[in-house]
């Protein structure tokens, strides 16, 4: 996993460049790395894969919240 990281943020880096063409196809790829593996731009960040899963708060008894 920490290959496909670097080649993100390698491709990333390379998404910046002068050229327009270099950049645009550096960015198209980093995308699709991203989509075929999964990934969103904070799992790069923070180095873990997030399960995106939906979070909602249930009362059980009186007080207390848990998230599911």
């Amino acid at each position: 996993m920490q290959e496909i990281i670097d080649r993100i943020h390698k491709l990333l880096a390379l998404a910046t460049s002068a050229n327009e063409y270099e950049a645009s196809a550096a960015a198209a790829k980093a995308q699709e790395i991203l989509t075929e593996h999964n990934l969103r731009l904070e799992d790069i960040e923070t180095g873990q894969k997030s399960l995106a899963l939906p979070i909602e708060q249930i009362t059980i008894g009186s007080n207390k919240l848990i998230s599911i």
